[in-house]
């Protein structure tokens, strides 16, 4: 068994692209031919950009309980869109 290192020349991107087909060719006698598919995890790696810089929002005071008070749309550029949930808190201190 031989193990081989194949180096490429610039990094891989699941957000640009995530699945890449490579042949391989050795040059002996008789020619090898093979090839395999490399399939990237996408690693959320991008930072959620938000449209918004600041929002205002009314709520009734003394009213407990779980509520939205407000939503705000985000932009992420990750592949996988269930890595991409951003979800705020207010405290009780508030």
């Amino acid at each position: 068994n031989h193990i081989h290192v194949f180096r490429f020349l610039s990094g891989l991107h699941a957000e640009i692209r995530s699945v890449y087909l490579i042949y391989i060719r050795v040059l002996v006698n008789p020619p090898l031919i093979g090839s395999t598919t490399i399939t990237l995890i996408d690693q959320n790696d991008q930072i959620p950009t938000f449209e918004i810089r600041s929002i205002v929002s009314s709520i009734v005071e003394n009213e407990s309980g779980n509520r939205i008070i407000a939503q705000i749309q985000a932009f992420d550029r990750d592949v996988d869109y269930t890595k991409n949930y951003v979800q705020m808190h207010l405290n009780d201190n508030v």
